[in-house]
């Protein structure tokens, strides 16, 4: 049982080297919003859902997500946080 207890949370962990993080951007942010947002991190991005609200966005090797809150972020996760979470934000 302890094992179980243990072994969840590190398995949540990411993979080392991962950089890419999961970006809810507030509802009315637009295309380029979320470019100038990407670009002020030095980031890509990688996917976004057809919503436009969350973005999957690779922040290399130095990027900080904290820069991205100031362009319009809600939530901005790693895999700490299953992004079928945020399944129930609609727009």
């Amino acid at each position: 049982m302890l094992a179980v207890l243990i072994a969840g949370p590190v398995a949540a962990l990411p993979p080392p080297g991962v950089t890419t993080v999961m970006v809810l951007f507030k509802p009315g942010t637009t295309a380029p919003d979320v470019f100038a947002a990407v670009a002020a991190v030095d980031g890509r991005t990688v996917w976004q859902d057809p919503s436009g609200q969350l973005w999957a966005i690779d922040l290399g090797e130095t990027g900080s997500p904290t820069a991205l809150y100031r362009h319009g972020a809600l939530l901005v996760s790693n895999t700490l946080l299953p992004t079928g979470c945020l399944d129930w934000f609609r727009t």
